[in-house]
């Protein structure tokens, strides 16, 4: 009869610990990871949002500024005439 492999065991014993842990800390870091990109992608389409807002009427001002320029010059030629 052959003695009872203790240190087999212990081995076995070790290695489903760590897989079990390893399982755990995967799954812990998807939820995490998940939170923290669902929170990040949010937040930058906000800052996407209003950086393009402000473009957009800085542009529209200097628009209706060019544009008011244009009529003020207008105006004059047309008084000469």
């Amino acid at each position: 009869m052959d003695p009872l492999p203790f240190g087999d065991m212990v081995a076995v014993v070790i290695e489903i610990a760590g897989t079990v842990w390893a399982a755990y800390d995967l799954y812990k870091a998807q939820k995490i990871l998940k939170e923290k990109v669902s929170q990040e992608l949010i937040q930058g389409k906000d800052n996407y949002k209003i950086q393009t807002f402000n473009i957009c009427s800085q542009t529209a001002a200097e628009l209706v500024k060019k544009q008011n320029k244009n009529n003020v010059a207008l105006l004059y030629k047309l008084n000469k005439l």
